[in-house]
């Protein structure tokens, strides 16, 4: 077994990494916004206007369609269009643990 196998079983830069890190991050939220994708929906409006109800119903929580759309109408980059929905997720996360918070702290009041 010479060098080269050994590279394949690895990521082979540090943005590979990063990605294999992040993909393993945001499947499990993004699954969260999967099922409650018409909760959502207002908030994906607030943050991207240019989607419309169809897109949205179209769209239907798929991730990669979302980041399709968005590249689609606003004319940017797939990987801007990602690295803007893994903010939008962020986002929602921090909202989330908020609100737990305020729910612990608050339960024993």
């Amino acid at each position: 077994m010479g060098p080269s196998a050994d590279r394949t079983a690895k990521p082979s830069t540090l943005r590979d990494l990063t990605s294999q890190a992040r993909a393993k991050g945001k499947t499990m939220n993004w699954e969260q916004v999967e099922g409650k994708w018409k909760q959502y929906a207002g908030k994906l409006k607030e943050k991207w206007g240019k989607l419309t109800d169809d897109d949205l119903t179209q769209i239907d929580g798929k991730r990669e369609q979302l980041a399709g759309k968005i590249e689609q109408r606003y004319g940017i980059a797939k990987e801007e269009a990602e690295r803007q929905i893994d903010e939008f997720s962020r986002a929602l996360d921090e909202a989330a643990e908020d609100s737990r918070a305020s729910r612990t702290h608050g339960a024993g009041r």
